[in-house]
């Protein structure tokens, strides 16, 4: 199974194949593949890589990706990854400039401003924007 997963990138390739080895999954078929091998490949891999719950589905949607093209291939007859859940994952601010946050939540204020200062502004909007 190892030598199918070369249509992946090196580093994914990387984490696949570590994985693969040390549950002794080298020898598996394609053909043979289940939706519990896929579950614990990602589950190692996520254990070892120490990724968080958006990384693992984002890795499990790219495996979801290759099996679906193998089936478009023929080489597989089902996709064995079809019905695992995704992990929930936090929503997280980290990498949001702090203005922009302040901006979405004044963009209602400021529009509620506008048109109690300007009641026709609903008028002159589209002439604006040409909707």
């Amino acid at each position: 199974m190892a030598g199918e997963l070369t249509l992946c990138t090196r580093g994914t390739n990387k984490f696949y194949t570590a994985a693969i080895s040390q549950l002794e999954f080298q020898f598996l078929e394609l053909t043979d593949v289940k939706r519990v091998h896929i579950k614990k490949i990602v589950a190692t891999a996520k254990t070892q890589n120490k990724w968080s719950n958006k990384a693992y589905n984002r890795h499990l949607r790219h495996i979801s990706a290759l099996l679906a093209e193998l089936m478009v291939w023929e080489k597989i007859e089902h996709n064995p990854e079809c019905r695992i859940k995704n992990l929930p994952e936090e929503f997280s601010t980290a990498n949001i400039p702090e203005n922009a946050v302040f901006c979405c939540r004044n963009r209602t204020r400021t529009g509620d401003l506008i048109v109690m200062s300007h009641p026709s502004y609903h008028l002159l909007y589209p002439a604006i924007y040409r909707l």
